[in-house]
């Protein structure tokens, strides 16, 4: 009976590839891209009340710009390597956490400021690793606001304690 997943370092592998399957567009193709975004983004009533034909390009453009900058998640990720190896599990869904940020970044992206959008997109990726990255270190998973809170008992107990010697 043949495996039901196919290996997690052939997963990265395949991703790594197919990511750098299309060429980067040229800055013009960019900013129409960008700006079809922009008009569904910032609707008067918000984007899920954009007209049908308004709210299908932009979901297009966004398809588009985001699979041919698929490589800048790629770049980032052997660039920084993140402290993940190729061969972890994890990595895969590093991976895929990273080019969800690169949406966001093609949802966010504003042309009119002056910036290439690999620019401000190696920002979102970026972030995207080291939001990943910090949720791996953790244990227990909770809110950092909660963390704060917990680390700020344990060394007010660990000074109490001190001090009690």
């Amino acid at each position: 009976m043949p495996p039901r997943h196919a290996p997690v370092a052939s997963t990265v592998k395949t991703w790594l590839n197919t990511s750098s399957a299309h060429r980067p567009l040229c800055e013009r193709t960019v900013m129409e891209l960008s700006r079809r975004i922009q008009r569904w983004q910032q609707h008067p009533d918000g984007p899920s009340h954009a007209p049908k034909p308004v709210r299908r390009s932009a979901l297009r453009a966004r398809e588009q710009l985001v699979r041919h900058n698929l490589g800048l998640v790629a770049h980032t990720w052997g660039r920084h390597r993140c402290s993940l190896p190729a061969h972890d599990d994890t990595t895969a869904d590093a991976l895929q956490e990273a080019a969800l940020n690169l949406v966001r970044a093609a949802e966010k992206f504003d042309p009119a400021k002056g910036y290439r959008f690999s620019t401000y997109a190696t920002f979102w990726v970026r972030r995207g690793f080291a939001e990943f990255e910090q949720r791996c270190k953790r244990a227990i998973r909770f809110p950092a606001e909660k963390a704060a809170v917990v680390l700020t008992a344990l060394r007010l107990s660990q000074q109490h304690q001190a001090s009690k010697s």
